[in-house]
């Protein structure tokens, strides 16, 4: 988690976004979609998905990916648009 202090309605967002992490890594899946979560922080578990090759970040207000995202070295789509 951040180190800033999230109000209510942000950490419920970031607590949907882990719980899809997790059940992706559980499933092996290759695909994820964390859009219109209104996401201020990306969890850096994302960067455990080692086989993830789409990810789905459109229609959030993330300002930064944490450096975690390097760690996705099998991903071909990343959607970031608004």
């Amino acid at each position: 988690m951040p180190n800033t202090v999230m109000t209510p309605r942000e950490q419920a967002v970031y607590d949907e976004a882990l719980r899809r992490i997790d059940l992706c890594m559980r499933s092996g899946g290759t695909e994820l979609n964390l859009g219109a979560l209104g996401l201020t922080h990306l969890p850096p578990e994302i960067g455990q998905l080692k086989n993830l090759k789409k990810l789905s970040l459109r229609f959030n207000l993330l300002s930064s990916l944490p450096p975690e995202i390097g760690h996705l070295t099998e991903l071909t789509a990343l959607y970031l648009h608004l």
